[in-house]
Parts: C-alpha cells; sequence; structure tokens
C-alpha cells in the first residue's frame, strides 16, 4: 500500500478481463472498454444509490423516493461532448395540470444549465456540457431516473457505445449498464455496500484500527428496549438509520446526544413512524467540529489524498461545506494514516473510486470516523476543483490560488434566472466587481434548478462571508414576492 501523490495527476485505470476498464477520480467511476476512446462519456449520477434502505427517507420527507433523483449534481463533472441523463422535472406527476407544466420546466433546466455552463467557463475555462454542445437526456413520463439511464445506455450499445461515469459503484449500478458477471466489479461493489453500511463499517475501522465513537447495532423488527440495558449511563447517544445517507435518517436531541434514558422512548417514537427503516444504529455521541475527508483509490491498494474539510450542519443535518488551506495542513497527515489504514486492510483489497470519511474533531483534538462514504459526494466539488488549479490559471492568472472554499447547498434561484441565462453571469459579476481584493473571488454553481435547492461554490471568500452574503442579497432582488415568501419560510 502506498499513497499517490496529490495535485492534478489522476489514479491509475484498474485493467479488468475482456478489456474493460475502471478509471478512478475525484468526479467518479468510469467503467468502459479499453479499446474505446475515452471521450465522450454517458453520465448517470443517481443520489438513491447511497441509500441501501430508502424507507426513512420517503417518510421524513413525506416524498417519493424517485423525487431525489434528479441527476444535477452530475453536470459539474461533465465535460462539453457527453451525454447527461436527468430526471424530467414533472416524471413523476400524476396530475393533469402537473404534466402541462413538464415542457416549461424543462426549458427552464435547460436555460438553468446553460448559465450553469457559462459561469464555470467564464471563470475556470471548463467547459461543461450545455444543451447546443452535449446532449441533455430526460427521462419519460412516469419513467424514474435509472430506467432513463438504462434504456439510454441500451440505445448507445447499438450506435455509438459511450463509456459510463457512475457517482459510486453498487451492483444496481453494474447491471444498469450492463457489466453483470465481471466478477472484479463485483466484487468492488460488495467492499462498497460494506463500507456504505454504518453498522458494517464501524467494525471494520475499529478492527483495523481507526478510532471510532462507540457503536451498537439492531434489527429493527426485533429491537426491545431491554437492548440497552448494556450501554453506558454516562454518556449521550446519536440515533441513525443503517441505509440512509446525507444526514437523513439521523437523529439527535437538539444538537446533543440522548441519555440513556432517553433512548428507548426516542426510538420507540422513530420506529412507530418508520424512521429507521430494516435496520439502525446507536452511536456514541462525540462533541466537537464535523469534518470530513477524501481520497481516491485506483484498485490496486493505493490512494490519493485529495481534501480535508469542515462540514456545516445543523441537527446532524448536512448543509454545507467549508474548506481552508490552514486548516486542512493541520489534519492532511491524520487523514492520510486513517486511509492507509483501509489501504492496507486485505478485507479491503481492490477497493477503487472517491473514499470520502465523516468524522468529528473533539475538544482536545482527537479525532473520531463516524461513518464512510464510498461514493462522490457533496463535499467534491472542492477537491474536483483544486485539482483542476493550473487549468484555472489560465483564466484567472498565474497568481491565482486557491485558500478557501465554501459550498452552500441550500440557495434558492427564482424563476427570472431560468428565463434569461445571462442573469447568473450578471450577478456573479456584481458581487465580484464588488470586492476588489488581493485574492480574485469565484461564484460557481454546482448545478441550478427550478424545482429544488441549489448548490453554489464561494471560492476564497472573506472570513466572515460577505461574498456569499452579497451574493445570496443580490440574488434575492430577483425573487418575486411569492418567491420571497417561500425562500423565508
Amino acid at each position: 500500500m502506498k499513497q499517490q501523490a496529490s495535485g492534478h495527476s489522476q489514479s491509475g485505470s484498474y485493467e479488468q478481463k475482456n478489456n474493460n476498464v475502471v478509471q478512478a477520480t475525484t468526479a467518479g467511476i468510469e467503467l468502459g472498454d479499453a479499446q474505446l476512446p475515452r471521450r465522450p462519456r454517458m453520465i448517470g449520477f443517481l443520489s438513491t444509490d447511497a441509500m441501501r434502505d430508502t424507507a426513512p427517507i420517503e417518510k421524513e420527507l413525506e416524498i417519493s423516493i424517485e423525487m431525489l433523483d434528479q441527476g444535477i449534481q452530475a453536470h459539474l463533472y461533465s465535460e462539453s461532448k457527453d451525454d447527461l441523463i436527468l430526471s424530467a422535472p414533472s416524471a413523476t406527476a400524476g396530475s393533469e395540470e402537473e404534466m402541462e407544466k413538464k415542457p416549461l420546466e424543462e426549458r427552464q433546466l435547460r436555460n438553468g444549465m446553460e448559465a450553469n455552463a457559462k459561469a464555470w467557463e467564464e471563470q475556470t475555462g471548463l467547459q461543461i456540457v450545455r444543451p447546443e454542445t452535449g446532449k441533455i437526456v430526460f427521462s419519460k413520463d412516469g419513467q424514474s431516473l435509472r430506467q432513463a439511464i438504462l434504456e439510454h445506455h441500451e440505445a448507445s450499445l447499438a450506435k455509438d457505445k459511450k463509456n459510463p461515469l457512475v457517482g459510486m459503484l453498487t451492483k444496481e449500478s453494474l447491471k444498469t449498464f450492463g457489466y453483470v458477471g465481471v466478477q472484479s466489479l463485483e466484487d468492488v461493489a460488495a467492499l462498497v455496500a460494506k463500507l456504505d453500511s454504518k453498522s458494517q463499517s464501524a467494525k471494520l475501522l475499529q478492527n483495523i484500527g481507526v478510532q471510532v465513537p462507540k457503536s451498537y447495532s439492531y434489527v429493527a423488527a426485533d429491537f426491545t428496549s431491554g437492548m440497552l440495558n448494556n450501554l453506558s449511563n454516562g454518556m449521550q447517544y446519536v440515533i441513525k438509520a443503517d441505509g440512509s445517507a446525507g444526514g437523513f435518517g439521523v437523529y439527535t436531541n437538539e444538537n446533543q446526544g440522548y441519555s440513556k434514558g432517553d433512548l428507548a422512548k426516542a426510538i420507540k417514537n422513530l420506529l412507530a413512524k418508520e424512521l429507521l427503516g430494516k435496520s439502525f444504529q446507536i452511536q456514541q455521541f462525540i462533541k466537537g467540529q464535523p469534518v470530513g475527508s477524501i481520497a481516491v483509490f485506483d484498485g490496486n491498494n493505493n490512494f490519493r489524498f485529495s481534501s480535508f474539510h469542515k462540514a456545516i450542519e445543523n441537527n446532524g443535518k448536512y448543509l454545507g461545506t467549508f474548506w481552508d488551506k490552514d486548516y486542512e495542513s493541520q489534519f492532511q497527515k491524520t487523514a492520510e494514516e486513517i486511509f492507509g489504514k483501509m489501504a492496507g486492510a486485505p478485507e479491503l483489497s481492490g477497493l477503487i473510486g472517491p473514499i470520502g470519511f465523516d468524522a468529528i474533531v473533539d475538544d482536545q483534538g482527537h479525532l473520531y470516523v463516524i461513518e464512510v462514504n464510498p461514493r462522490v459526494t457533496g463535499a467534491t466539488p472542492i477537491p474536483f476543483l483544486r485539482e483542476r488549479l493550473e487549468h484555472i490559471k489560465e483564466i484567472q492568472g498565474q497568481d491565482f490560488e486557491i485558500y478557501s472554499a465554501y459550498l452552500d447547498i441550500n440557495v434558492m434561484f427564482g424563476q427570472k434566472f431560468f428565463q434569461n441565462s445571462d442573469l447568473l453571469t450578471q450577478c456573479i459579476q456584481d458581487v465580484c466587481d464588488h470586492f476588489n481584493s488581493s485574492e480574485k473571488v469565484l461564484i460557481l454553481p454546482q448545478g441550478i434548478t427550478p424545482t429544488i435547492m441549489s448548490k453554489v461554490l464561494f471560492v476564497n471568500d472573506t472570513p466572515d462571508g460577505q461574498v456569499r452574503t452579497k451574493f445570496l442579497e443580490r440574488t434575492k432582488q430577483e425573487l418575486t414576492d411569492e418567491e420571497q415568501n417561500k425562500r423565508e419560510k
């Protein structure tokens, strides 16, 4: 096991039989054929791949799980001539009125993607797919995003086969792209599933010497309050649905843990509401700063460190990511040691793809890993951008550096932004012109949509977030009264 050099270079390829290759990068895992050109690609990211048990999030949000699979988060990781498969805004809508809105919403989404691509090209020089250069494929009426990806892939096989890019290597994604029976890939998918399980990953990390909070696993159908007797009285605890992701299915007591005495009542209430799924975990509550780290594993027991960052959370819910060069330097060695133990573990041999972990740094500076994320995550845009620094310097100047980055995942863009694709870049320019800083500022949307909250990356903001505040104020000016009321709620 060894660490590969950090920087712009990408991990090596993982050779398979029958000319199949897997290329692991921060942006995901590219499946393909070694005899084919590596570009353009077919991109389809499924949020639900990260949720082995979708029932808790469906109950918590009171929506169909298909509504979470928009696919728009993959826009950032595309290139100009790729095929990008998305869920149509009203694909699962049932009423006649909602279905009539669909053509309009699709046009709005295309305009949003045009604005998004324009913002990235003007500030970074990176050319991501836009409606007129690549192929934007929407799911059909009543069709899930997974079904749309499968249909497009099958059509591609008969015409212009393109290598698929996935955010997470699962048995389902292998099935979707026709890689069933490729044993080496199925073995990797099994490793990914093991790491994605909160209960299994906690045991595995503990066995290889990684510091984790005390964790206890339960099957929902078999649970009785008597099973809590072996827990310590003096500790506080967090309750987690085992198959959840993104902070959903994680329950704390108003940003504190539950006492042992409160646990039984809380669990009984959550089980009655079907919010814990088939299995769940009770984990020791560690007070401190939520953090995370990302590396890329190449399938040959090597890894490349990518990022260490702070997680912005409230009551266990993920709200964004903050990366700072100085803060990363304090914990990079610790993170590399953790990834090194994972790369050296025989039970994880052959692991490939972007692998992250969430952790807590307590008041004494000790780091506890609370779960593993074997996939592209909400924090990935930051290392993805940093790896392209030399390319960005061609636009921003050779003295440009990235000192900090803040990813806000709850930015609302009103309808005006989807009627005029120039409005977004105009707002960005207005804000950037306002700050005459020696450190150039970038404002980069990950993908703006008319139906859900959008994500925006703020690079080299002031310590007190003045650029972000100014941008949110500027975009708010473009909201209608109705949209402003919705935002305030």
